[in-house]
């Protein structure tokens, strides 16, 4: 498995794949509604792979060259919150769960994020139902220190989610 970031411009494509799929196997983890990420353009997908001038990335897991698994980063542009980083749009193709590759590229983006002097904490939102994530993100270390009733509506079902941290 390779583990690298996502910037080649062949890595739209592949991004804008394994996201449709990310949100059409398991909605309630992601705040975009199939509709709306199926309606981006390959430009919006490029900015999702931007650094935006300030390190952001999105890294991507690969097995024999097909991307099998996602997840983002980017840091908090104010300067009062600039010490805090946020892990968004994590997600591993069904068959290649619990085979490791959700713990490679989150490893890999703490690595990243420690060697970026301004960032202390790391923050995510998990959905509570999604027992597997929440087990994964508190064995590399982040802790539980809030939960938001009602955070995603599909199809008029609500969904809570836990926010999570990691102290760098």
């Amino acid at each position: 498995m390779e583990i690298r970031v996502l910037k080649q411009p062949e890595d739209v494509a592949d991004f804008r794949i394994i996201r449709i799929e990310a949100v059409s196997d398991t909605p309630e983890s992601f705040g975009e509604s199939q509709a709306e990420v199926i309606n981006k353009s390959m430009q919006d997908f490029a900015k999702h792979l931007s650094d935006h001038d300030r390190g952001d990335f999105v890294l991507g897991a690969f097995e024999n060259g097909n991307l099998i698994g996602v997840a983002g980063f980017y840091s908090e542009q104010l300067e009062k919150m600039s010490h805090k980083g946020n892990i968004w749009g994590v997600f591993v193709k069904p068959h290649y769960r619990g085979k490791g590759v959700g713990a490679a590229l989150l490893t890999e983006i703490i690595c990243i994020a420690k060697k970026a002097n301004c960032i202390r904490h790391i923050n995510l939102t998990v959905v509570t139902s999604n027992e597997s994530a929440v087990s994964l993100y508190e064995n590399l270390g982040f802790t539980i220190f809030g939960t938001e009733p009602n955070a995603i509506n599909v199809d008029s079902k609500f969904y809570d989610e836990h926010y999570m941290q990691l102290v760098v």
